[in-house]
């Protein structure tokens, strides 16, 4: 590998990309760590986030959702204003119910 045509880039320079990012949407969430770990980088770093929606496949529950703004560590959220939508289907129907918005 030819090293003069790798760039080299600050940890910040992806941080400071997520300056514009208003709106995420991750489809087929699970909750499981890897998409946990995913979702609570834009959630801790992005600093004008205002909604992101999660569709998550199946029944999500009051005790479920609750679990994840914890692993979310939405209360260290860098955006003050974030909400988080959680909305769950099955199958081909998308998405229905469990909508919950953060505090």
């Amino acid at each position: 590998m030819d090293m003069q045509n790798v760039q080299h880039h600050e940890p910040t320079d992806v941080i400071e990309s997520l300056d514009h990012i208003r709106y995420v949407e991750l489809k087929c969430y699970s909750g499981k760590k890897p998409d946990v770990d995913f979702a609570k980088f834009f959630v801790l770093n992005a600093k004008v986030l205002e909604l992101m929606k999660f569709v998550v496949e199946g029944r999500c529950t009051q005790k479920w959702r609750t679990d994840q703004y914890k692993c979310l560590q939405f209360d260290s959220r860098a955006s003050p204003n974030a909400l988080l939508d959680f909305r769950s289907y099955s199958g081909h129907a998308y998405p229905t119910g469990c909508i919950r918005r953060g505090n």
